[in-house]
């Protein structure tokens, strides 16, 4: 799952370049993606960047929270990569099932090293 990661920090660089001003105003020929204000399940307001099957998820100060990956092309993200502000992803939780729900949890350092893995076959909880 580690290349899962590398294509995800991939998006990072090509979305935390996006425009951060109140209002995305990226001129039409800039090649970065435009974004726009999104209100999260959690209640939060978010900038939401979108590229082919990516999307990236910022805080209004312009830190990046998370990326969400669509890897079978149904739709339905089944990779997120939780930044919390942190230029790498500190935990990604995958949908290897593609059901709906995560049944693998990497955590990673500050450094992005891998350092620990859950899995579940019933999807939801990490089993121990």
């Amino acid at each position: 799952m580690r290349t899962a990661n590398r294509a995800l920090l991939v998006m990072l660089l090509v979305a935390s370049a996006a425009c951060t001003g109140r209002g995305c105003t990226t001129p039409e020929s800039s090649p970065y993606p435009a974004w726009r204000r999104v209100k999260g399940a959690d209640g939060q307001e978010y900038r939401l960047v979108e590229r082919g099957a990516y999307r990236a998820y910022y805080d209004p100060d312009g830190r990046l929270q998370r990326i969400e990956y669509d890897s079978n092309g149904d739709g339905r993200p089944d990779h997120f990569a939780h930044h919390d502000g942190a230029p790498r992803a500190r935990l990604l939780e995958i949908d290897t099932s593609f059901d709906g729900k995560i049944n693998r949890w990497e955590h990673y350092d500050p450094e992005g090293r891998l350092v620990k893995v859950g899995s579940s076959a019933l999807g939801g909880r990490p089993e121990r």
